[in-house]
């Protein structure tokens, strides 16, 4: 799987390419010499100009490039000290943006002054010989003189147009770059240049009659039509095909959620994404069901197209600018970059690096700040509705930009952004208070993300109330909609936590009230979604645990224990996930309280499949020593007693003093025990 940065880098790749580059090549002009082709040379260091945008200059082979975001641009001016633009008429002219190079031929004032008067000099020259040659041809008629006096005058009068023929073809030529002809043409161009007519006719005539090339023109062009209108009758078909399709598979998305079947369900929701991967609608739902169904890295993809899609979309369409027109691609935008925060902040598969994250924070930054810029420009022309179309995704999106920022121990940071936050969800209700419940919900649950700041900075006080704070609004909404229940759930976590944190026992219990109440939610969203909630649903009965055992309850430890180690195992099977540490941990854990109540044969059982797992747990190999030693089996708790005695950090003699104190060894035992503890001291 590509790491986070590498991701970003092909997100600012796909960006450069979504605003098309156009290419251009200032260049002087090709000419023909003597019947040769002689190419222009590239010219280096000239300004180019277009219209609405900075300058470029071309470098050291003529090119120059330059994005284009509109259907059309204009070349406003080329500046090269020395040179000067053949073709005046360049400028101002409005051109499509093409895979073609634009072409800027430029000279010499002096060349092109000389290009001007060759070419008016050669053209009067031929004009010159065919006026004498039709004058030989009427002079030559057997005709009155009268007659021939008519034909004459017809003839000179029909000269009177030619300086005006003259300047036209002059410029013509001398604009012409030779360069942007093919082969046949060039020699055509030159031959009527140089006054060979009849050899440039012949040429044109090697390419057959015009009036047939023009007839064999129309019907390609017909044919083409034909082509076309079939191709479209195609696409149609197609796009209703795929249309179709992607109707049924979110049918089959649907049916397989209502049944549970959520591989399923993920299989159709993704299958639409990939029939139209232009659709931002489709990447995003898929990149949200899957990381509700906790398949991380299968979403990056979907989110990483959102991203790709829509923040292109904002370049292509406002030079990196996000205008007020963009309103709900940037609403999506922020729905899809807030997937992208939901896996940083939670992927313990890919564990992102700081290196990571600050691509992350910088993207976040670029589009809160254009989000907010076009919110506040919403606001101040009056469209209200507009507005507060972007107040709960930039709340959100704060919130879950906070969430990153306290991933990577930016603390200060992290507090500002939820309080940003809050502030949203109350500007909010000020606009639809209609929406209450949800919106209140949303800023209790960024108090008790507040609370985890405070807890990491050791601001207990603050962190109790902004928990409790969290907890007693949301024990209000839940009555009118019980999705917030899960909300609950994690304000509770945070309220006992901040009691475990402080250390003080006397405020276990309450601590533990809190989050046996917040388990008790975990297991019932696990049992509807483990893919989605077993995570978190075994972590805290992990954590649940060892409060237990920190109060001394060694008999509800043990259903705890039982319960999470159940989840861990489920989370090895079901999502393939390298929980082993865990598993052992809890097995060793349970060998331990199965001996402090006296039910050796589970504490055995334990003890010998967590050491089966990792024979390094040293404390692991003494409890299952302890256990035979139980259950009287001496010679074999002697042979693991003696070889763990030969690791000198395991306090093998203070481990089972601590557990003869704890009144768990059976009279008929003690003896034993005073034996292995003998041995021990030897």
């Amino acid at each position: 799987m590509r790491r986070f940065v590498a991701l970003t880098v092909c997100l600012w790749a796909a960006l450069a390419v979504v605003a098309q580059t156009q290419q251009g090549f200032v260049k002087t002009k090709g000419r023909m010499v003597n019947g040769q082709h002689v190419a222009g040379q590239g010219l280096p260091g000239a300004t180019v100009t277009i219209l609405g945008r900075s300058a470029v200059v071309s470098k050291n082979d003529g090119t120059f490039s330059f994005p284009i975001t509109t259907n059309t641009f204009t070349v406003q001016s080329v500046q090269k000290n020395g040179y000067q633009l053949v073709d005046d008429d360049l400028c101002h002219r409005s051109f499509r943006p093409s895979a073609n190079p634009i072409y800027v031929v430029m000279d010499t004032p002096s060349q092109i002054q000389a290009d001007q008067l060759e070419a008016q000099r050669k053209i009067r020259r031929t004009l010159q010989q065919q006026l004498q040659r039709r004058e030989d041809e009427i002079e030559a008629l057997q005709v009155s003189l009268e007659e021939k006096q008519r034909m004459l005058d017809k003839l000179y009068k029909e000269q009177e147009g030619n300086e005006r023929l003259i300047a036209q073809m002059a410029k013509r030529y001398a604009e012409l770059d030779y360069d942007q002809l093919d082969e046949m043409n060039r020699r055509i161009s030159d031959f009527i240049m140089n006054g060979e007519l009849t050899r440039a006719d012949s040429l044109l005539r090697t390419k057959g009659d015009i009036r047939q090339r023009v007839e064999e023109l129309k019907h390609h062009e017909q044919a083409n039509e034909q082509v076309r209108k079939d191709l479209e009758k195609s696409e149609a078909l197609a796009r209703q095909r795929r249309e179709d399709l992607i109707c049924d598979c979110y049918s089959h998305y649907e049916i397989s959620k209502m049944e549970g079947q959520y591989d399923s369900a993920a299989y159709y929701i993704c299958l639409r994404a990939d029939l139209d991967t232009l659709n931002v609608k489709y990447q995003i739902e898929a990149g949200d069901y899957l990381l509700f169904q906790n398949k991380r890295k299968d979403a990056r993809i979907y989110y990483a197209r959102g991203v790709l899609l829509l923040y292109g979309k904002q370049l292509a369409g406002r030079q990196g600018e996000i205008g007020a027109g963009a309103t709900y691609d940037i609403v999506d935008l922020l729905t899809s970059l807030m997937g992208f925060a939901d896996i940083l902040e939670t992927d313990d598969i890919l564990n992102p690096s700081r290196s990571d994250s600050a691509v992350a924070i910088r993207l976040y930054e670029v589009v809160i700040k254009s989000a907010t810029q076009t919110a506040e420009l919403c606001k101040e022309e009056g469209r209200d509705s507009i507005y507060t179309a972007f107040i709960l995704p930039l709340a959100y999106m704060k919130g879950r930009f906070a969430n990153l920022c306290y991933k990577q121990e930016l603390y200060e940071r992290s507090k500002a952004l939820y309080n940003e936050a809050l502030d949203g969800y109350k500007t909010y209700l000020e606009y639809s208070p209609k929406d209450s419940a949800y919106v209140q919900a949303r800023a209790a649950y960024m108090q008790q993300r507040l609370s985890r700041v405070y807890l990491a900075t050791k601001r207990y006080e603050e962190a109790e109330r902004s928990a409790r704070e969290a907890a007693t609004g949301l024990r209000k909404y839940i009555a009118t909609d019980s999705s917030y229940v899960s909300y609950l759930a994690n304000a509770l976590w945070s309220l006992g936590s901040v009691i475990f944190e402080t250390k003080d026992e006397q405020r276990y219990p309450e601590a533990l009230r809190y989050w046996e109440e917040a388990v008790a939610i975990d297991r019932e969203d696990a049992h509807k979604n483990f893919q989605a909630y077993g995570n978190v649903y075994a972590y805290r009965l992990r954590f649940l645990f060892y409060l237990l055992s920190r109060m001394g309850q060694n008999e509800q430890c043990i259903p705890v224990a039982e319960e999470a180690l159940s989840a861990y195992q489920r989370l090895a099977a079901e999502g393939g996930q390298n929980v082993e540490s865990h598993i052992v941990n809890l097995m060793g854990n349970l060998s331990y309280y199965y001996l402090v109540t006296k039910q050796f044969e589970k504490a055995e059982q334990y003890a010998r499949e967590a050491s089966g797992k990792d024979s390094t747990q040293h404390w692991i190999v003494s409890n299952l020593a302890c256990a035979l030693l139980m259950k009287g089996q001496y010679n074999e708790a002697e042979t693991l007693y003696r070889q763990l005695k030969e690791n000198p950090n395991i306090s093998l003699l203070k481990g089972i003093e601590d557990f003869a104190k704890t009144g768990a060894v059976p009279r008929e035992r003690e003896a034993d025990v005073e034996r292995i503890k003998q041995m021990l001291n030897e």
